[in-house]
């Protein structure tokens, strides 16, 4: 048979959701059950021959009467096959109570079931809502079940919080230091290392302008920096003084980005690492050799000053024996 759906397969299956929604709204409307659909052989495109994964059971075995081919793709079996198991077998049911409820649940005759956890033929885990009405099959109380797989979007949701933790456990015990403030330079957030450097707790940060933590020859680099964030610099690294809360000064080699939301800029991120150490070093060093230096210049000096002595000397020494060795 040819199928035309007119639409992308996507499209298609919301447009078919939607109308089975509608349905099921309609047929409560008009209650009470059971109401005579058409037969199976005359909705047999409807539910069956459509992208939305369908399979039709009897509510009193839960015996699956028929699917179509794309539930048998869902849950891994071949349609013919899908066809032979009992509904409950798809679902992870882990207590005899919890059988009993979804028996209940699954006999109704207009229901909206899950997310609920199922298995695929090869054990794999789906998270699957249901949408169950009721279809006139002579023999049998049958219902529809048509299958959402919200697996991908069950995941993601299980994922973020995992994720925003493991976020969060970084940016804490991060040894670096962290901070974020906005454009007006507005301090968002900073993390540990940066309460343990400034002496600041959170509390006492958050909200203050960043600039008040900068030392006063630097704090124009606050500016400088969004600015050039905001003309298409996409990182900037350069050392920052730190005043801390006890008035001592500490330097950070900073490299900061902007961060985005929804293709907006809306705050800087800062990583900076304590260099203090190493810029007083440095400085020790340049201070030993700028003394070093005087050291040379004074014993330069000094070398220069016995030289002409001693030319001095050894010129006296030879006038003298000219003198004395002249006749009289």
């Amino acid at each position: 048979m040819e199928k035309n759906y007119g639409t992308s397969t996507s499209d298609s299956e919301t447009k078919q959701l939607d109308t089975l929604r509608r349905g099921a709204k309609a047929a409560v409307e008009l209650g009470p059950w059971p109401i005579q659909l058409p037969a199976i052989g005359e909705t047999h495109k409807v539910y069956l021959d459509n992208p939305v994964p369908t399979f039709i059971y009897d509510c009193l075995s839960f015996q699956i009467i028929e699917a179509n081919e794309a539930a048998g793709s869902l849950y891994g079996y071949p349609r013919t096959d899908l066809s032979r198991l009992n509904v409950l077998e798809l679902f992870t049911v882990t207590t005899a109570a919890d059988r009993l409820s979804l028996e209940d649940e699954l006999r109704k005759p207009l229901n909206t079931l899950g997310p609920r956890e199922h298995k695929t033929a090869s054990k794999q885990r789906l998270s699957v809502r249901m949408i169950l009405l009721p279809l006139h099959v002579p023999g049998y109380e049958a219902r529809v079940a048509i299958i959402h797989d919200e697996t991908a979007e069950h995941s993601a949701e299980e994922a973020l919080p995992n994720s925003e933790e493991r976020f969060r456990d970084l940016f804490e015990n991060a040894n670096d230091v962290i901070f974020v403030h906005d454009l007006n330079g507005k301090v968002i957030e900073i993390n540990r290392a940066a309460e343990y450097l400034t002496g600041y707790s959170r509390q006492e940060v958050v909200g203050r302008n960043f600039e008040e933590l900068i030392a006063p020859e630097a704090r124009s680099q606050t500016q400088d920096s969004i600015r050039n964030h905001l003309g298409g610099s996409a990182t900037q690294h350069y050392e920052l003084p730190i005043l801390s809360k006890f008035g001592t000064r500490r330097f950070l080699e900073v490299s900061t980005r902007i961060l985005y939301r929804r293709g907006q800029p809306i705050a800087i991120q800062g990583i900076g690492r304590d260099v203090t150490e190493r810029k007083l070093a440095q400085q020790r060093l340049l201070e030993s050799a700028q003394q070093l230096r005087a050291k040379n210049e004074e014993l330069s000096t000094a070398l220069q000053r016995a030289h002409e002595a001693t030319q001095l000397k050894e010129q006296f020494l030879a006038n003298t024996s000219h003198e004395h060795d002249r006749p009289t």
